[in-house]
């Protein structure tokens, strides 16, 4: 019985054997891999990595550089209109004084010319950084025909009055052209104890005829003030400003020397020594 078995087993190897070398050893029936079946452990398959992805990021934004808005040039290059007043001037939120002052312009400066009023007296204008306000036609040269541009309606007229009236003062000069004005001291300075007075009067011209006097920022009363110092004290100084009522402003600080009375023992000197 045990022999039989044993018959059949060799039996069985050479049949493998025989069918290994017909297939070949790669095949699943040869007789290599029969043996290894149910007792090999088979390498797991590693799947292929993953791939690598390379962002691509935008480019930063830039931000944009703010350009500066220059005067359009009028006929062969020039600008629209030049300030022609040999000190600064006043630009208005409206064509009138009783509008208010948005900024100001000084003499020989370019405007970009957007406009004119009804009257074609105040025009509609824009400055070299971008400024739009309005300037009285007579402190301005344009370079273009006034007729070809648009009549621009004007803002409504504040209600409170932004600026102060205007006065027609005595001995003021003739209208028309730049304003300008002079100050002269009216007679021979009075002397208290401490104390020396002399009385300023303003001489404007030019502009408009009508004129507003300030000194050191307060409107007077009329074109004249009293200038009050102490004697001996150094020097004195104030500043004057005239406002004329189409638009123009100018001022000028004055100063000298506090005055002293003359010694008694000097026959010879002046009535005052600087």
């Amino acid at each position: 019985m045990f022999r039989g078995r044993w018959l059949l087993l060799v039996a069985l190897v050479v049949v493998l054997a025989l069918v290994s070398g017909c297939v070949g050893r790669d095949s699943p029936l040869s007789f290599l891999n029969v043996l290894r079946i149910g007792g090999a452990t088979a390498t797991p398959t590693l799947p292929p990595p993953p791939a690598i992805v390379t962002a691509t990021l935008p480019p930063p934004a830039v931000a944009a550089t703010p350009t500066l808005t220059l005067p359009a040039p009028g006929a062969g290059g020039q600008a629209d209109a030049v300030v022609n007043a040999t000190s600064d001037v006043n630009l208005r939120e409206g064509p009138g004084t009783n509008y208010g002052i948005v900024g100001t312009v000084g003499p020989g400066e370019a405007l970009s010319v957007l406009g004119r009023s009804e009257s074609a007296s105040w025009f509609r204008v824009q400055t070299a950084s971008g400024v739009l306000a309005w300037i009285y036609g007579e402190l301005i040269t344009l370079n273009i025909s006034a007729a070809d541009l648009p009549v621009v309606l004007a803002p409504p007229p504040p209600t409170g009055g932004s600026q102060p009236p205007a006065t027609q003062a005595p001995g003021g000069g003739a209208a028309g052209g730049p304003l300008e004005f002079s100050w002269t001291i009216v007679g021979v300075p009075t002397i208290d104890e401490t104390n020396a007075y002399h009385l300023i009067s303003i001489s404007a011209r030019g502009g408009s005829g009508a004129y507003t006097y300030y000194r050191d920022g307060q409107q007077l009363s009329s074109n004249q003030f009293v200038l009050a110092w102490t004697r001996c004290a150094g020097v004195v100084a104030t500043t004057i400003r005239v406002d004329s009522s189409d638009g123009q402003s100018v001022s000028q600080p004055i100063g000298f020397n506090a005055f002293c009375p003359t010694p008694m023992w000097c026959t010879d000197c002046p009535l005052w020594s600087p």
